[in-house]
């Protein structure tokens, strides 16, 4: 090895060397100052070539050569601070600057084009992604490629490509459907025929199928080193905009690639005036493309027409400054459609027409998930290795500075956030190189390593599943609804409840096999949750019977739509992987089909130990025990009930235990159960049951249902219903002296719950005791009727003996009637706080004095209420707010109040009646204060 052929990179990771000196030129082999590109010129016969290689995936890619002949003796150097412009110069003194860019190699139908030397690897990543050197099929070429195009459109798929010879080569493809036969083969493509030079292609693109446009020049040794140039051609130097048309005479054969037979002929040719920085076609206009020439100014070239010299410069149809990546685009999907041109310069900014869009843009490309290809979203990459997805719409309508915060991630945001506007490229410097359109909705990434990895933005995906509901496609969205995890409830919060309900009939129809209802969740928060599932399974269930009656219409014939429908162990084992196996274990048996309930245990893995016996069980019990046994394990509660009530009399004991296991359902038992012995026994239990419970009155009325008398008596008393007791008393025509007693029991059992008006009625209508009647009816402070009943038995000195009792009372404390004025506001609340207090606990025996002894209970719960009142504490405002309500004059003691100046005044005392009112409004004053 010559160590004076060895070149290091820059870097320092890699020596190049040639092995075979004779074909290397002496010390012409040098690496960029980026080292990502080695060139060399290498001789062959009787020329030289300066070929450019790069290193990807572990292989090296011969991706430019430029021929020049022999004598001119070519040499050339890297610029030391633009890694990808080259210098030639040839001892003629001709100087040439080539920049070179690095051209994403994946056309908008997806298709991977990699340039390697005089091959063509061919890839569509729609069917494989695999990376480069591995490709589907590839096409080899008499010399090395240096430019290509690719045209596809209404089925054609053709490719146009130019050589190191100057020679051009068109290919036709077949149908993208048959591209997977092509696997691993590879096609030799033959150059066109053509009667004058082409020149050398700077830019080529097609016009239409038969119609190519290309930029070439004329006049430098290295574009007619081939031919034997004529007087005509030899006028010809500079740069020239050709319009090339193609014919094939061979013909087309399905499922192969035409190769050969091609013809080329110049149709039109034009002298451009400046440097040409790249072209587009139009997609708004056949036979028309966008071309940009040095500066960033653009025209449009129209077939047959030429240029159109349109002023463009206050035009928004160019850029602010040169952009070697351009792409000229469709958008308006929901308005008038327009072009839009985007430019990438080699700052990284993003041109939109005359606006920068974004300034550290490092790729982009284009999505679209409509049938025309209508660009809808922009897929762009930042040099912070930042993915953003940007709606046209938000372009148009100027929001996407402050949609996309000028596409700059701040870190001192926080980091989580809900709605955040990007994606993290894991890889530092991967590249976008191409964009699956409509459902695939992903995006392809090359890292500088040489992998690629295909991503699924969210963005995307969610718009392709809106696409695809608003064109009623619910199969695809479903689809991609499980694929890419999304949430069930999309598919029927994005239509609305009412139009899912209503297309239900089309959902089933196209969703035969794979139809999944258990991820339906009631998230919409606009519907009740389990309306909303309860109305989707119900529409999706009547679209099933629907189906099912069409298919029992069709079974008998023979329509071919037949042999589409899954079998039912299809079904049945797509069901089990999709749902709980014991869940659909149960659904069989409760169809009470015991031959489905064993093929789904089978079809489920379960060990027949587990299942067997018990369905050998069921299967030799009558019809009826069999329903009874299988509800039963299943807790259908209410059909169990009807099933064993089928059975006969003779489970009637089972029918009470279930009954009495589960009390829910003894309404049910009732109509189910029409023997009156039978529902006597049931309604006594259900008594049994709701005296267990302490529903004593609802108990009471159970038993009378029953004619349990005894029982029922014993529920009245149990929940202190007196007149109830007494009324079953008198069913039950007990003695007189059997209903004195138990009207004796009753009284002393009021008068110890503190209900003295009660009492005062059974000592009055049972007892006769008048006497006692009238204490308590006094007692419960019910003044008028003590004086209706007293003068009724003539007892007008029981009243007269309480009121002389209450004087006699005063002047024990050293007061008077006539001193009842002086009292105090206090002593006078305290007066009507206990008449209050016995309003509201009446178990207390309260004595006629009502003054002393509601004295005694307000300082009672004052001192109760005092513990309970801490000072500072969070609850002290809302406790001294209840304790002052509490002070306050009920609507009780309100009507005591009145009953109490009405009796006194019946007495004849109207001075002490108007004292004592105004006692009550003086409390009331002083809780007002308060």
């Amino acid at each position: 090895m010559d160590p004076s052929l060895l070149e290091w990179m820059p870097s320092g990771a890699k020596i190049a060397t040639v092995c075979d000196r004779k074909a290397l030129n002496e010390e012409l082999l040098k690496w960029n100052c980026s080292s990502d590109l080695l060139a060399a010129v290498v001789r062959s016969g009787n020329y030289d070539s300066v070929k450019i290689w790069s290193f990807s995936s572990n292989h090296w890619y011969l991706k430019h050569e430029i021929k020049y002949p022999r004598k001119d003796g070519v040499r050339f150097m890297w610029d030391q601070t633009k890694s990808q412009q080259l210098i030639c110069w040839s001892l003629n003194e001709q100087v040439t600057v080539y920049k070179f860019i690095w051209v994403t190699a994946v056309m908008d139908e997806s298709t991977a084009l990699v340039i390697d030397g005089s091959n063509i690897l061919v890839t569509p990543l729609s069917l494989f992604l695999m990376p480069p050197p591995m490709h589907l099929f590839s096409l080899n070429f008499p010399n090395a490629v240096r430019e290509m195009a690719f045209y596809s459109m209404n089925g054609k798929n053709h490719l146009a490509v130019f050589l190191s010879n100057n020679c051009l080569c068109v290919a036709e493809f077949p149908t993208p459907d048959a591209w997977e036969s092509l696997e691993g083969k590879e096609f030799s493509v033959e150059p066109c025929a053509s009667e004058t030079p082409l020149g050398s292609f700077v830019h080529i693109i097609w016009l239409d199928s038969h119609m190519l446009l290309a930029v070439s020049h004329h006049g430098f040794s290295n574009s007619n080193c081939y031919f034997q140039t004529s007087s005509n051609e030899d006028r010809l130097l500079g740069y020239y905009l050709q319009e090339i048309e193609l014919t094939c005479s061979e013909d087309n054969v399905s499922g192969l690639l035409t190769c050969s037979g091609w013809h080329a002929k110049v149709s039109y040719r034009n002298l451009l005036e400046g440097l040409v920085m790249g072209i587009a076609p139009n997609p708004a206009k056949e036979c028309s493309t966008f071309v940009q020439f040095d500066g960033g100014e653009v025209s449009e070239f129209t077939s047959k027409s030429g240029i159109n010299k349109r002023d463009f410069k206050h035009d928004e149809l160019r850029f602010s400054s040169s952009c070697p990546w351009m792409n000229v685009v469709l958008v308006g999907a929901t308005e008038p459609s327009k072009v839009l041109l985007f430019g990438l310069d080699d700052m990284g900014w993003l041109h939109v027409g005359r606006k920068i869009l974004c300034s550290n843009c490092s790729s982009f490309s284009f999505y679209s998930n409509l049938a025309d290809n209508i660009i809808t979203h922009l897929i762009l990459a930042t040099k912070q290795d930042l993915l953003f997805i940007v709606d046209i719409s938000d372009i148009l309508h100027g929001e996407s500075e402050l949609t996309y915060e000028n596409f700059i991630h701040i870190g001192s945001k926080r980091k989580e956030e809900e709605n955040i506007s990007f994606i993290n490229i894991w890889e530092r410097g991967a590249k976008i190189i191409g964009v699956l359109y409509g459902d695939e909705a992903a995006v392809v990434l090359q890292t500088n390593r040489g992998n690629l990895e295909c991503i699924c933005p969210r963005k995307l995906v969610l718009v392709s599943i809106v696409n695809a509901l608003n064109q009623r496609r619910f199969r695809d969205a479903l689809l991609m609804v499980r694929r890419h995890r999304i949430d069930f409830n999309v598919i029927v919060d994005y239509c609305g409840l009412q139009m899912f309900n209503q297309s239900a009939s089309e959902f089933v129809m196209q969703e035969q096999k794979n139809l999944l209802t258990n991820d339906f969740k009631g998230s919409d928060a606009s519907i009740d949750a389990n309306d909303k599932v309860s109305s989707v399974l119900l529409a999706i269930r009547r679209a099933l019977e629907e189906q099912v009656i069409r298919e029992m219409e069709l079974s008998g014939s023979s329509d071919p739509r037949q042999a589409h429908c899954p079998s039912a162990e299809e079904a049945l084992k797509n069901l089990l992987w999709l749902s709980d196996s014991e869940a659909v274990f149960e659904a069989a048996l409760g169809l009470y089909d015991l031959n489905l309930a064993a093929i789904v245990a089978l079809n489920s893995q379960r060990d027949p130990k587990e299942f067997l016996p018990f369905l050998q069980e069921l299967e030799h019990m009558p019809m009826l025990l069999m329903h009874y046994n299988i509800d039963l394990r299943l807790h259908w509660l209410e059909k169990v009930l009807k099933h064993i009530v089928s059975a006969g009399d003779v489970h009637f004991s089972d029918c009470m235990n279930l009954m009495k296991k589960n009390p829910q359902i003894f309404p049910l038992g009732l109509q189910l159960i029409t023997d009156p012995t039978r529902r006597g026994q049931v309604l006594e239990a259900w008594g049994d049951h709701l005296s267990d419970e302490k529903c004593f009155e609802d108990a009471a009325a159970t038993y009378l249902c029953c004619v349990n008398l005894q029982k029922a008596l014993k529920a009245n008393r149990e929940c202190g219903n007196w007149s109830g007791v007494l009324t079953v008393a008198g069913l039950l025509k007990l003695e007189k002296s059997e209903v004195m007693q138990l009207a004796h029991e009753l009284y002393e059992e009021l008068q110890a719950l503190g209900k003295p008006g009660d009492a005062a009625k059974i000592a009055l209508e049972y007892c006769g005791d008048t006497n006692a009647g009238i204490n308590l009816l006094i007692s419960a402070r019910d003044w008028e009727e003590a004086l209706r009943v007293a003068f009724l038995y003539s007892r007008e000195d029981l009243v007269s003996v309480r009121r002389l009792l209450l004087a006699a009372k005063l002047q024990s404390e050293e007061r008077s009637i006539n001193d009842l004025d002086d009292d105090t506001t206090s002593e006078a609340s305290s007066t009507f706080s206990g008449m209050c207090l016995h309003q509201r606990d009446k178990k207390k025996l309260c004595c006629f004095n009502f003054l002393t002894a509601a004295s005694r209970a307000r300082d009672a719960r004052r001192q109760r209420s005092r513990g309970k009142i801490r000072p500072g504490s969070p609850g002290e405002e809302m406790a001294l707010v209840e304790h002052l309500k509490a002070m306050s004059l009920t609507a009780g003691a309100k009507k005591e109040l009145k009953s109490l100046l009405v009796s006194l005044v019946m007495l004849g005392e109207e001075e002490t009646a108007r004292k004592v009112q105004h006692v009550g409004e003086n409390f009331q004053l002083s809780y007002g204060c308060s």
